[in-house]
């Protein structure tokens, strides 16, 4: 069974560091040392993140935002501790991602799921399986904006660079995938939304999606 909200994780091992790509997602970080890097909830964001590990990593549905705080939208571009909400508190005490992916399922098991909810996540499956969402179709673009606080076109623009830069880092050199019209397409919406350029955005350590 896919474990409600969870769409990826990691381990990142003590000196490494981790550098998160804007993305729709919510990203939980959790750490063992909260003196010095408390355990937190990147909610969905443009700028590029970096967390020095050791330091497990949860990419979720951002349909864990609405269930959590309300309305995805409203909490754009926000970093929270999870000891700052009361569903959060849990996880800072979860020791690794199974415990992490039991929290979600215990989580998920005590929220009401409403139809609409229904219908976004299994959208959003879609997405990650590296479809595209439909673009014209009004109640895909209010579900999008309810659930992941952007427009179908936004979400569907940060997936195409998420994979693309996620080739690039794994082959060393330019993957286009067909993403972008061209190379000087892809430079520039790699700047807008990391504020480097691909071939710099290589030269980082690690990246997280």
């Amino acid at each position: 069974m896919v474990v409600p909200f969870l769409l990826s994780e990691r381990e990142i091992a003590d000196g490494d560091e981790v550098h998160l790509l804007p993305t729709g997602n919510a990203t939980l970080l959790l750490t063992p040392d909260t003196a010095v890097e408390p355990h937190r909830l990147v909610l969905p964001h443009r700028n590029v993140i970096r967390a020095r590990g050791p330091v497990a990593l949860a990419a979720l549905s951002p349909n864990v935002v609405k269930c959590l705080l309300g309305e995805p939208r409203r909490h754009l571009e926000r970093t929270i501790a999870v000891t700052d909400h009361p569903l959060l508190l849990p996880f800072a005490n979860a020791d690794g991602m199974p415990q992490v992916a039991d929290l979600l399922h215990d989580l998920r098991d005590s929220l009401t799921v409403t139809p609409d909810e229904h219908d976004f996540l299994t959208l959003w499956e879609t997405m990650v399986r590296g479809e595209e969402l439909p673009t014209g179709d009004r109640r895909v673009q209010r579900l999008a904006l309810r659930y992941a606080g952007r427009s179908p076109l936004a979400l569907n623009t940060i997936a195409r660079l998420a994979r693309t830069l996620d080739a690039d880092n794994r082959t060393g050199g330019h993957n286009s995938l067909g993403a972008f019209a061209d190379s000087s397409h892809y430079v520039r919406i790699c700047r807008s939304h990391t504020g480097r350029t691909p071939t710099a955005w290589r030269n980082m350590s690690q990246t997280f999606y």
